[in-house]
């Protein structure tokens, strides 16, 4: 799926130290120790997390693509689905090691183009391997649908497209097609591995670019909240619900296709990106609100963004079936989502980000 762009180039990190002033009023809320925050308790951890959950699905699909019995497919399966739930809880962050490595649409992108899926794997060599892989676009730079690795296309392979599990097996009797899913669990668990071989480098710099500018640490991670609030409305609902398509229902776009667990990720998007807000349990974007006193009809705008978020999740928690069916089947409950997250976007891109005198770095193009 294609993500917002930046106006701005990423900023690398050498280049945090020479931020200059910035010409907003001076506050004295601590943004080290948010920052500090930030990095110790949710960003690390949570890179740990998946690199645990990637690794594991390498060996649970290893042991699957060795035996191919019902057992070890599901057990596969369930792999993914903890992989990709963990992947959820830190698609918030693009700072990072993950976009200075540009690895970020290599471990997750959607839809998947399966037509190209199917042809890397005819057109493979006999022996299947990272550097293979690797040789292949991720991602169609156009459309941003997925081409040849990540999470997506292992779900597609693990799970099928409206596929029995007789037949998902039936489709592993092509040992190249064994190969290939191994090798993109392998790459994957690599992924993984670099980014938290590489955050003891980079956390330190990230807490001491604590500024206020547009390359400070505050600033983007500020708008890597944004991103997130923005992907949830448009990627995740928007267009799947039509809003990008004339109002034709897009079922096919939605996330997690093949397994169906759409609404269980946007859950956890939604989650984890509150936890991002309120610092989980230390300083955190709402604790900046506070100290500047932001608020919005005399009440306070930190309140009002967490109620919001409330409100989200109560709309997402009302969609009783699968998401590429509840766009037509409980159509009022998604366009209510879809309008609860939309409130989200304003009062976080407009309300928090002018109230701290932050910038606003990306543009998503979005005209509703």
């Amino acid at each position: 799926m294609k993500r917002p762009s930046y106006i701005i180039l990423f900023i690398s990190l050498f280049l945090w130290g020479c931020q200059g002033d910035d010409n907003s009023p001076k506050d004295e809320f601590n943004r080290a120790e948010m920052l500090q925050n930030i990095g110790d308790n949710i960003m690390q951890p949570k890179y740990n997390a998946f690199k645990t959950a990637s690794t594991s699905l390498m060996d649970k699909t290893t042991a699957f693509v060795n035996n191919p019995t019902e057992e070890t497919l599901s057990n596969a399966q369930l792999a993914w689905t903890d992989a990709m739930e963990s992947w959820s809880a830190v698609e918030v962050f693009s700072t990072g090691p993950v976009e200075q490595m540009m690895i970020k649409e290599a471990i997750y992108s959607w839809p998947v183009k399966t037509a190209a899926v199917e042809e890397n794997i005819t057109n493979a060599p006999n022996e299947i391997n990272a550097e293979y892989i690797n040789s292949l676009p991720a991602v169609d730079i156009n459309t941003g649908l997925a081409l040849s690795q990540g999470l997506a296309v292992v779900e597609y392979l693990l799970f099928g497209k409206d596929l029995s599990t007789t037949e998902v097996l039936a489709s592993f009797s092509d040992e190249q097609r064994l190969a290939y899913l191994q090798t993109l669990t392998e790459v994957l668990a690599g992924h993984a591995t670099s980014i938290t071989e590489a955050l003891p480098e980079f956390l330190p710099l990230f807490v001491s670019a604590d500024g206020k500018d547009v390359g400070s640490s505050t600033n983007m991670i500020a708008n890597d909240l944004l991103i997130m609030i923005e992907t949830m409305k448009n990627e995740k609902v928007g267009i799947p619900l039509g809003k990008k398509s004339l109002g034709q229902p897009l079922p096919l776009n939605v996330e997690a296709l093949f397994s169906r667990h759409s609404l269980p990720l946007l859950m956890i998007s939604l989650e984890s990106t509150q936890e991002l807000f309120i610092g989980k349990e230390g300083l955190g974007y709402d604790d900046y609100l506070n100290e500047v006193d932001a608020r919005i009809n005399n009440t306070p705008l930190s309140e009002v963004i967490l109620a919001q978020f409330q409100a989200c999740k109560t709309a997402a928690e009302a969609i009783n079936d699968p998401l590429e069916v509840a766009i037509t089947s409980e159509k009022e409950n998604v366009e209510n989502l879809y309008n609860e997250l939309k409130k989200l976007v304003t009062l976080t891109k407009s309300d928090m980000m002018s109230q701290l005198g932050l910038s606003v770095t990306f543009s998503d193009n979005d005209g509703d």
